[in-house]
């Protein structure tokens, strides 16, 4: 009796430590209360930076750490009736979708996808490395090693909802990590994983016109630091060519480019790092998306 009441009072611990609500959490219980407006798909810089409690119509983010256009697409498809009923569908337009590689910057494990109802059989890896990814889900060590503290101290709900647009507050930018996130950027702008996102981008472009969809693409707001180093503007180059298989879809014309590279770039409380926003920022972005996507306008599509 007293093993089965510790068992229960383990497992009641263990999984409500696991029943922590997340970015992706929120965005997909979202998406499941019913049609949304406008869904932002994209990487940090969208979900740091876009706040849905600024909006005065639904928003989610679909968006992830390091996302690129084939991640994006696979994302996009698992909520494609979603996407299809929304008014409207913002994409980023980065170089970070178009050079990342969001798998191998997971080192083998999947499991924050798992948060998106997006398992590892579905993602496109090697059969030896599904196979390793498929095991890990179902032994989920990290979240084992993370049980024990609750065994003796009940989880609590954070102050502050994690995740897009709920970041928690932060300082103002440390310009002496300025180096250290200049260097952290993506040197490479081309290879096989380029072309790879540049064909799922314009793949799924297709798709959403061809579904009815409209679609707009948003440049994100980074810091003066950034343009002024030599990188800023070559990774700026990289994203051109998304920009330009965007300009190729039928309908599609600049004004559909929500530009704001340089929105924020003067204030250093507005960022966290170089090319994220902080909680400041992140207001004053929604703020300004609020009179982009102005709510007469998507009422009226």
């Amino acid at each position: 009796m007293l093993t089965a009441l510790a068992g229960e009072f383990t497992l009641r611990r263990f999984w409500a430590a696991r029943s922590q609500p997340t970015f992706r959490t929120l965005a997909v219980e979202r998406l499941k209360q019913g049609p949304v407006d406008v869904i932002f798909v994209g990487s940090s810089h969208i979900y740091t930076g876009v706040d849905p409690s600024c909006f005065p119509y639904s928003v989610v983010n679909l968006s992830d750490s390091s996302l690129n256009y084939q991640m994006a697409e696979i994302l996009c498809r698992k909520y494609w009736s979603q996407l299809c009923k929304a008014k409207l569908v913002v994409l980023e337009l980065d170089s970070v979708p178009v050079y990342e590689n969001t798998l191998e910057r997971r080192n083998g494990d999947y499991r924050g996808f798992l948060e998106w109802n997006i398992h590892a059989s579905e993602l496109p890896l090697p059969w030896w490395e599904k196979f390793k990814a498929e095991v890990l889900e179902q032994f989920t060590s990290t979240r084992v090693k993370r049980m024990w503290p609750y065994l003796v101290k009940p989880p609590t709900r954070p102050k502050h909802p994690p995740g897009p647009g709920f970041n928690v507050p932060r300082g103002k930018i440390n310009l002496q990590n300025n180096e250290a996130s200049l260097l952290a950027l993506g040197t490479t702008y081309t290879g096989p994983i380029v072309e790879k996102n540049l064909q799922c981008l314009r793949r799924l472009l297709m798709d959403l016109h061809q579904a009815g969809v409209k679609v707009k693409m948003l440049r994100p707001p980074f810091h003066i630091a950034y343009w002024q180093d030599p990188k800023g503007p070559e990774r700026d180059r990289a994203a051109e060519r998304a920009r330009k298989i965007f300009l190729e879809m039928p309908g599609n014309s600049q004004a559909d480019i929500i530009d704001l590279r340089y929105l924020l770039q003067s204030e250093d409380k507005c960022f966290r790092d170089l090319v994220h926003v902080s909680a400041y920022g992140s207001k004053k972005l929604s703020e300004h998306l609020v009179k982009v996507i102005d709510l007469e306008w998507l009422n009226s599509l």
